[in-house]
């Protein structure tokens, strides 16, 4: 089993199964198996480790496939306010040095970090936007 018996759309959140039942006698690629038997009347993605073989050579592949794309998405957005603030604290640091208005600074960046988080807590868009402003903020 490759995967591709449960191929699904991009779109599509990954499928599993609802129950699984094997042992290493069901397959020739068992010694590869972290596991000697899994068996699970009731099969969640808690029981799921991308890590094993079993599991990302099964029909969870396309789970394991899609879970870690999204950790690997979800790290490059939760990097952008870090990269925006390292990029911009020296010149900025630099302006505010040179022309003052601290406090006017500070208020604008507090406002930005309010506006940042509500807009994070209340919306389902994107996060790619508030992370911007999260890192302007910073």
């Amino acid at each position: 089993a490759n995967g591709d018996v449960c191929s699904i759309a991009p779109s599509q959140a990954p499928v599993l199964p609802t129950s699984v039942s094997h042992t290493s006698a069901d397959s020739d690629m068992s010694d590869e198996w972290e596991e000697g038997t899994y068996v699970y009347p009731s099969l969640t993605s808690d029981h799921v480790d991308c890590g094993d073989p079993f599991w990302t050579d099964a029909c969870t592949s396309n789970y394991c496939t899609k879970q870690n794309a999204a950790t690997e998405h979800a790290g490059k957005v939760m990097s952008i306010p870090y990269l925006i603030s390292a990029v911009s604290s020296p010149p900025l640091g630099h302006l505010v040095d040179r022309f003052g208005r601290r406090a006017q600074i500070a208020v604008f960046s507090s406002s930005l970090l309010l506006v940042v988080h509500l807009t994070l807590a209340i919306s389902a868009s994107s996060p790619i936007g508030p992370m911007i402003g999260q890192g302007i903020a910073y």
